[in-house]
């Protein structure tokens, strides 16, 4: 045979080497890939409203972690769409739900319904615990797997699971120290926002015409230690003077802070409203007899109003049992 015929018939069969290389070489890609690759999962983060701030800094550092996207309604959610229907779509295409349990989180209505959504699922969860405790979830809830936020360890723990052996472009010691800062940073602007976000409403409420105070506005400010705050809107001239200021006097005495009220009480020119924040005082008396300053206030209030207010105290005091040393007596 020619030489010339014998080089024509070798190129079909080297070219048939070459693609079957390709090939094999594709294959061998693909398969390593279909052992390696792992799909990005999606954490549905669960918060409460008020811990926005806390979870945006969480979403952050939680998406520096290899192939992990997080959801948060707020960031998520287009203009116009239904929150509700966005909710239930997101937990049906996340594979996990990390819920950032918090106080406020705790009260918050669909902390157990998004969670219990993942549950029905068997799909994982994550408890992102700051300022609670165990203690404060469910039994079930605890059996898989939490972190603390204000510990660098634990959050540290929780970076390594979620990458599954891929490292982050910083080590995760580093993300971790970060996470616990800012998660910090973000929740001391929070309190902050929260308290001054309080002391407007209890402005508001202390108006004439406006729905009745609220213990949970005054709980929250109680808590912050404003006691000076509360008496300076009490004695504002915006407030309502006999009405309003009667109500927070009567829910400052029956949490244990009459000395607190009576800063304000001789604002309350309404015998009658007095004599109502006199009958606080006497039911303070009754379940905490030590409570010096509601005694105080009482012997106040009962120098201050009118003979008809004096009977009806004095007539409350005997069905609640109470020996009262009247300063008349």
């Amino acid at each position: 045979m020619p030489a010339a015929a014998s080089m024509r018939g070798a190129w079909p069969c080297r070219e048939a080497v070459r693609t079957l290389n390709r090939v094999t070489v594709a294959c061998s890609y693909l398969s390593f890939r279909s052992i390696s690759y792992r799909p990005s999962v999606r954490l549905f983060l669960s918060h409460a409203a008020t811990d926005l701030a806390v979870a945006k800094a969480l979403r952050l550092r939680l998406e520096e972690v290899p192939d992990v996207q997080c959801f948060v309604l707020a960031d998520d959610l287009a203009p116009g769409n239904d929150w509700e229907v966005q909710i239930r779509r997101a937990a049906s295409e996340c594979e996990a739900i990390a819920c950032l349990v918090t106080p406020e989180y705790m009260d918050r209505p669909w902390f157990y319904a998004e969670w219990a959504a993942f549950w029905f699922q068997e799909k994982t969860w994550f408890l992102l615990m700051y300022r609670t405790s165990l203690d404060d979830v469910f039994e079930v809830m605890r059996r898989r797997h939490v972190a603390f936020l204000d510990d660098r360890r634990s959050v540290e723990k929780l970076f390594a699971e979620l990458a599954e052996g891929r490292q982050p472009a910083r080590g995760f010691d580093l993300l971790a120290a970060e996470t616990v800062r800012s998660v910090a940073d973000a929740d001391a602007r929070q309190a902050r926002a929260r308290l001054e976000d309080n002391l407007t409403r209890l402005g508001v409420l202390m108006r004439q015409g406006e729905s009745n105070v609220s213990e949970d506005v005054l709980d929250a400010l109680l808590g912050s230690g404003q006691l000076d705050a509360i008496v300076r809107i009490a004695r504002q001239t915006s407030s309502d003077g006999p009405v309003k200021r009667r109500q927070l006097a009567t829910l400052l005495v029956a949490r244990g802070h009459a000395a607190t009220a009576a800063q304000f009480d001789d604002l309350i020119a309404n015998h009658a409203e007095r004599r109502t924040v006199g009958w606080a005082c006497l039911a303070r008396v009754q379940g905490s007899p030590d409570d010096a300053a509601a005694r105080q206030l009482l012997e106040k209030i009962y120098q201050a109003i009118r003979d008809p207010q004096r009977r009806d105290l004095r007539q409350r005091a005997e069905e609640l049992g109470l020996r009262i040393a009247w300063p008349d007596d």
